[in-house]
């Protein structure tokens, strides 16, 4: 035995000395080599149909100046020092985005452009925040926590609270936790982005507060360190929730997560302070142009939106400019129906009470139109989830849509958008995406939106260079053709019957 313990040792120190003297072995291969072109030259690019070379006009570069130019308003509103940024509804930034919208439908020849404004309801507005998790004397401050929307603030000085950490926060993950006045961490499955995330869709927030929690933390798993605006619970009043709610970035979230893992309390320290602003007054902007008819066809877009907002919404804004641009070029008489361009109050900090003023009195406007196009985060950067890697692709993403109140139109909507490359969904959508906003303008008149919220979606990544030239043009390309295919048709030839026991505006 002796024998065999000295031989054993004398192995062991020799293969010991074998590896000391193995030179360093080379670092692992990386996943992602450097890019051969710069993205945004190597974008697919649809070819043009000889059938619809008028629509050469509409070119993406050009429109892609107006996403740049409205993401610059957005990061004048970060520099002058507010933590929450944007062209957000009702501050100065959206003010500025709004005149400037104004004056260029005046610049660009349309008509009756006016600002009308809007009084809104007492409105949330988080003023400073900040997340901090400590253990064993080292401190964290996680940079990505943003305040859910209509969050409630927490005292003054804030909270500090001891941490537990729920997984995905289904009730089989809170079995036998006591998260009663401590703060919980959810990991939450984007489905696709902060528009619709398993936290949010399988209840876990509300869970978290009906269980006593006092503060709820929810890390979004989108590679990298996203910070993201995840809506609220819903409900009535600027303050929607028991207790405050922040999103968190994924490396920010694993932060949190390995102190947690470790055998010694962690303390999480939440601070939240919240104004409830009183009479404020943004402004829609409208403008006209007219045509050989007192028949209608409305275009919309919103301008407000968090952080650059590219995606969300500079990207429909830009292609609506891109469709007053062409139309004003079209002569008169061939542009059969009055176009109306609208961008509304926006949503993002309250129901757009602008939409819903028009729903109620616009019944004479909407009985002679024929087409709305809601111009709705209408094209971005495709991505894929590869292992723990977010990579974007050299194609735009396919949209989810929505047609309401004429099959005819659907019809038109998906051949045209084949014609010029714009991907969609297999399957229409049952309802406008933003439906508190524009669900009741299906009511009013055949409708279209083309949408699509992957994971830049309110994010502090939804940044001018993730949107393609490419797809601004084909999308405003084919959403000129389609408003000309439209003008071909009567109303009557648009306009679905209404179903039996429907009530139906018109």
């Amino acid at each position: 035995m002796r024998a065999l313990t000295i031989v054993t040792i004398a192995v062991l120190a020799f293969a010991a000395a074998g590896a000391q003297e193995q030179p360093p072995q080379p670092p692992a291969r990386p996943l992602l080599a450097p890019p051969i072109k710069p993205l945004a030259e190597s974008f697919l690019q649809w070819p043009l149909p000889e059938s619809a070379r008028e629509y050469g006009r509409i070119e993406g570069t050009h429109l892609h100046g107006y996403v740049e130019q409205l993401a610059a308003i957005s990061r004048k509103s970060r520099d002058a020092g507010n933590q929450w940024w944007g062209r957000i509804t009702g501050t100065p930034a959206h003010v500025e985005t709004q005149n400037m919208l104004a004056a260029k439908f005046k610049d660009l020849g349309l008509s009756d452009v006016r600002l009308e404004e809007h009084p809104l309801l007492p409105t949330w507005y988080p003023t400073s925040w900040q997340v901090r998790v400590s253990q064993a004397g080292q401190t964290v401050s996680l940079k990505t926590a943003q305040p859910v929307l209509r969050c409630s603030a927490t005292p003054a000085g804030g909270l500090d609270l001891d941490a537990v950490y729920v997984g995905l926060g289904t009730p089989a993950d809170f079995a036998g936790r006591d998260v009663r006045g401590k703060a919980v961490f959810i990991y939450s499955v984007p489905t696709p982005s902060a528009l619709n995330h398993s936290a949010r869709t399988d209840g876990a927030m509300k869970i978290a507060e009906d269980k006593g929690a006092a503060a709820i933390l929810i890390v979004l798993g989108i590679p990298g360190n996203f910070a993201t605006q995840l809506w609220g619970s819903g409900g009535e009043g600027p303050n929607q929730t028991k207790v405050p709610w922040f999103s968190l970035g994924q490396d920010d979230g694993r932060v949190a997560r390995e102190m947690i893992e470790r055998d010694a309390p962690v303390k999480v320290h939440v601070e939240l302070s919240v104004d409830i602003r009183q009479n404020l007054r943004p402004a829609a902007v409208w403008g006209v142009l007219p045509g050989m008819t007192d028949e209608n066809i409305l275009i919309i877009a919103h301008s407000d939106g968090f952080w650059e907002a590219a995606v969300d919404n500079a990207s429909g804004v830009a292609s609506m400019l891109g469709l007053i641009e062409y139309f004003t070029k079209v002569p008169k008489e061939r542009r059969r129906r009055t176009i109306t361009f609208m961008v509304p109050i926006g949503h993002h900090v309250t129901p757009d009470i602008s939409l819903q003023k028009l729903h109620d009195t616009g019944r004479s406007f909407f009985e002679k139109t024929a087409l709305i196009i809601n111009a709705e985060h209408v094209t971005t950067t495709q991505t894929y989830l590869f292992g723990s890697v977010l990579r974007k692709s050299n194609t735009v993403t396919a949209h989810r849509f929505f047609v309401g109140r004429s099959h005819r139109l659907a019809e038109l909507l998906v051949d045209d958008f084949r014609l010029f490359g714009v991907g969609l969904y297999e399957l229409p959508s049952t309802r406008f995406a933003v439906a508190g906003d524009l669900s009741k303008l299906v009511e009013d008149a055949p409708g279209i939106e083309v949408i699509e919220s992957n994971a830049f979606y309110h994010s502090d990544h939804d940044t001018p260079d993730i949107i393609p030239a490419a797809g601004l043009e084909s999308i405003t390309r084919a959403y000129a053709k389609l408003i000309d295919d439209v003008n071909k048709l009567d109303l009557k030839d648009i306009v679905d019957p209404a179903s039996p026991g429907t009530v139906q505006r018109p």
